[in-house]
């Protein structure tokens, strides 16, 4: 029976039936719920290796201890490797002696907690020439802060450094020849200066 409320509206109660495929259609809706996730975890994976595989300089991925998880084809070029022949190794192997403990301060840094690090870094090559690199490391860490892995960018400055390095031994030959000149003018004014005295001195007054 329906009653009214105190500003005389009837209030009706309604009964919702309960159907038996309802925990069916749930089950359903959480499926394809799930599967749509998944496409688009799939369709996120394959742009990000669509923009990994075809950047146009390197990109790497290291585990904390310096390993390579994945390199791109750029990368591995620039070093005279397959992506293949890099994975595995520890960028202690493929680095300029020189500059291995830089690179090893410069990873205690990021896991000190600085965000990023950058560096010119001298890596070598397959065939043993040396590779001059613009080099950008980040540390990503998971939700916890707890490190994962390293994620670095690599821009060959080889024809840079090379261009740098003939400007600089161009600089080098002007200011020897500034030199030379120098002197030499300095020699020649003692030769007038000799000459004019001996001049002086033979010609009788």
């Amino acid at each position: 029976m329906n009653r009214r409320n105190e500003d005389g509206l009837e209030l009706v109660r309604a009964t919702v039936p309960c159907s038996r495929d309802q925990p069916g259609l749930s089950i359903r809706r959480t499926m394809d719920e799930q599967q749509l996730l998944h496409e688009r975890l799939r369709a996120s994976e394959a742009r990000y290796r669509a923009c990994f595989e075809g950047a146009p300089v390197g990109q790497a991925l290291t585990n904390l201890d310096g390993s390579f998880i994945e390199v791109n084809p750029t990368f591995a070029a620039m070093l005279g490797y397959t992506p293949a022949e890099v994975i595995g190794r520890r960028f202690s192997e493929l680095t300029h002696p020189d500059d291995v403990a830089g690179s090893i301060a410069a990873r205690d840094t990021l896991l000190k907690g600085q965000q990023t690090s950058r560096m010119e870094k001298r890596y070598l090559r397959k065939d043993g020439t040396v590779l001059w690199t613009d080099l950008s490391v980040r540390l990503l860490r998971d939700s916890q802060e707890m490190p994962l892995y390293f994620v670095v960018h690599v821009i060959d400055i080889s024809e840079h450094k090379r261009v740098e390095e003939e400007f600089r031994k161009e600089e080098k030959r002007r200011r020897d020849l500034e030199v030379e000149l120098s002197q030499a003018q300095k020699l020649q004014a003692v030769g007038q200066l000799a000459a004019g005295i001996a001049h002086e001195i033979n010609t009788p007054t």
